[in-house]
């Protein structure tokens, strides 16, 4: 029995010991511990897999851009449509050509000296019928555009504004959707 008070004693003093210790020699206890401001934290296994799987993040622009779009087109039952923009250079938009709901033609431009141009649209290599065509300019998710164009847009368009601009209906964004009407004779 004797032998069981002493080893019984010298375990639960041999805790208090290490609980002592802990609280003695760790003057950081009770703060929150950061790996990027902790040099003893930051190389460690759980820092190393917190950043592992952190969400990339990719500096938002420091200002807004109002977007603005306008189009106009040649006048000939081919049309061929020229927009001007101040979208970033090398901004990538897809036109979409409708008539009544249906689309007619696409195409595919780069904005370039604050210009894009895209056609002629025809009917097969025929000429458009007459009537009221809907011109549909698009973008899209900012994440696809080139690195020098999310620099202003932001990485996830975040930093475009207007009526040009919608929120990304197909993820977390901002994404330009502009329609546009033109009447061929």
């Amino acid at each position: 029995m004797v032998n069981f008070n002493i080893s019984r004693s010298f375990s639960a003093n041999y805790a208090y010991l290490i609980v002592f210790t802990f609280f003695a020699l760790t003057p950081r206890f009770g703060r929150a511990q950061d790996c990027n401001t902790d040099p003893i934290l930051a190389n460690t296994p759980l820092c190393e897999a917190i950043e592992a799987n952190a969400a990339p993040t990719t500096p938002q622009p420091k200002q807004s851009l109002n977007v603005n779009l306008f189009l106009s087109d040649d006048g000939s039952p081919t049309p061929t449509i020229s927009g001007k923009t101040n979208l970033p250079d090398g901004t990538e938009l897809d036109i979409t050509l409708s008539f009544d709901g249906t689309p007619v033609g696409e195409d595919s431009a780069i904005v370039t000296k604050g210009a894009f141009k895209v056609g002629p649209f025809s009917d097969q290599g025929r000429e458009l019928n007459s009537g009221t065509y809907s011109v549909e300019v698009t973008s899209g998710a900012a994440e696809l555009q080139p690195a020098s164009v999310q620099a202003i847009i932001g990485s996830d368009g975040g930093s475009m504004r207007g009526p040009a601009v919608i929120p990304n209906p197909l993820e977390e964004g901002r994404v330009i959707d502009e329609t546009f009407q033109i009447t061929i004779h």
